[in-house]
C-alpha cells in the first residue's frame, strides 16, 4: 500500500510536532504501554471470519487461522476493539480502522465501510496512534492519540482524516483515561483509576457518572454496546498467588446500574451481541497460579446474567454456552480470542 506525500505526511509530522511542543520534546517511559494497548504495527495474520465471530489468531493455531480476508468477508465484519492486533472499531461498528506500516515513524490507516468494504480514507499518521470516531456530528472528523512510549502527553487531537488537517486540540486525561466514541459522536471516557465517565460533545469534557470499583480493583478493558447504552468492563486484581484475576460487569454508560456479570475469576475481553441481548467473554486459565498452564475459550451468556460460576472448559452448564465453529477443516474448534460478534 503506498501512500503519496503530501497531505498524509503532512499530517503525521503535524500530529507528532504538536505532541512534542506540548512536552517538550520529552516522552513518556518506554517500558509500559497505553491503557489500552496503542496500536502497533502487526506481525501475526488479520483476524480470521468464521459464520458468527470474527477470530483473532491464537498464539497456539499459528497455522489453522493463517490467511488473509477476502473480499466476500466484510460482509460479516463486526465492530472491532482497539488493540495490539492493529484493528480499531468505530462508529459503533459501521467503519473498520486497519493499521498498516508506511514508514519507520508513520502507519498507513486506513478506515473501512463494513457493510460496503469501500475505502472511506487513507491517511498516514504517527506510529502508536489510537483512532476514535468519527465524532461531533462530521464524518470525516476523528479524535487521534499518539503514544511516545506511554504518555499522549496529555492530549488529543481532533482531526478531518480527509482534509488532513488539525482542527482542535483536547484534553485526553493521560494514561489512566481510555476514549472511545458512542454511537451519537460524543467523545465517552472512563479514568480507570478513579472510575470517573466523562462525556465531550464539542471538545469540552463533562462528568457524567462514576463507576464503582470493587475494593481491591482496577479497571481493566472495556466495551460499550452496539447502542451506546451500556458498557461491559472488566475489573482485575491479584490473588494472593500473585496470579491476574478478572470478571466482567455491566453498567449504565454513567456507571449507574451495576451489577457483576460473572464471579470466577479469570474471566475477560467482553464482547457485546448485535442485538445486545448476549455478552461473550472469555475463560483464560492459562496465567492460574501464575503459571503457564491452562486452557483459554469463550463463553457467552444472556446480558442479563448475574454472578456466573462454575464455568469448566468443555463441560455443560446451566447458563453460559460455549463457544464452537468450524474453521479451516477443523469443526468444534475452541476460540480463545473473539475479536467481534456479528449476527
Amino acid at each position: 500500500m503506498k501512500f503519496p506525500t503530501g497531505a498524509k505526511g503532512v499530517l503525521a509530522a503535524t500530529l507528532l510536532g504538536l505532541w512534542l511542543a506540548g512536552c517538550g520534546g520529552g516522552g513518556g517511559s518506554d517500558a509500559e504501554a497505553s491503557p489500552s494497548g496503542p496500536i502497533t504495527n502487526p506481525t501475526d495474520p488479520p483476524p480470521t471470519v468464521s459464520g458468527d465471530f470474527i477470530v483473532y489468531e491464537d498464539t497456539a493455531s499459528n497455522e489453522l487461522l493463517k490467511g488473509p480476508l477476502d473480499s466476500s468477508s466484510w460482509k460479516t465484519l463486526a465492530s472491532y476493539r482497539r488493540g495490539q492486533d492493529g484493528w480499531s472499531r468505530l462508529a459503533s461498528g459501521q467503519q473498520l480502522a486497519l493499521y498498516r506500516s508506511a514508514s519507520s515513524q508513520n502507519d498507513a490507516l486506513t478506515i473501512y465501510n463494513v457493510a460496503t468494504s469501500q475505502v472511506v480514507l487513507t491517511q498516514e499518521v504517527p506510529n502508536n496512534t489510537v483512532v476514535a470516531g468519527p465524532v461531533f456530528g462530521n464524518p470525516d472528523q476523528y479524535l487521534l492519540r499518539t503514544y511516545v512510549g506511554a504518555s499522549d502527553g496529555g492530549k488529543a487531537f481532533i482531526v478531518n482524516l480527509k482534509a488532513g488537517n488539525v482542527v482542535n486540540t483536547i484534553a485526553s486525561g493521560g494514561f489512566d483515561a481510555i476514549i472511545e466514541a458512542l454511537p451519537d459522536g460524543r467523545l465517552y471516557r472512563i479514568n480507570s483509576k478513579t472510575g470517573i465517565i466523562s462525556t465531550s460533545a464539542d471538545g469540552v469534557w463533562a462528568d457524567v457518572g462514576r463507576l464503582s470499583i470493587p475494593a481491591g480493583a482496577t479497571v481493566g478493558n472495556w466495551r460499550l454496546s452496539h447502542n451506546g447504552s451500556k458498557i461491559a468492563v472488566v475489573y482485575q486484581w491479584f490473588s494472593e498467588a500473585a496470579a491476574s484475576r478478572s470478571d466482567v460487569w455491566v453498567a449504565g454508560i454513567d456507571g449507574s446500574n451495576q451489577y457483576r456479570l460473572t464471579n470466577q475469576g479469570f474471566m475477560g475481553r467482553p464482547v457485546w451481541s448485535p442485538d445486545d441481548s448476549k455478552l461473550a467473554f472469555n475463560y483464560d486459565t492459562t496465567s492460574m497460579g501464575g503459571g503457564v498452564t491452562g486452557r483459554c475459550t469463550y463463553w457467552q451468556v444472556p446480558a442479563n446474567a448475574q454472578d456466573v460460576t462454575g464455568i469448566s472448559t468443555d463441560a455443560q452448564h446451566a447458563v453460559a454456552t460455549q463457544m464452537r465453529i468450524n474453521l479451516r477443516g477443523v469443526k468444534d474448534y475452541s476460540p480463545c480470542n473473539v475479536v467481534a460478534w456479528e449476527k
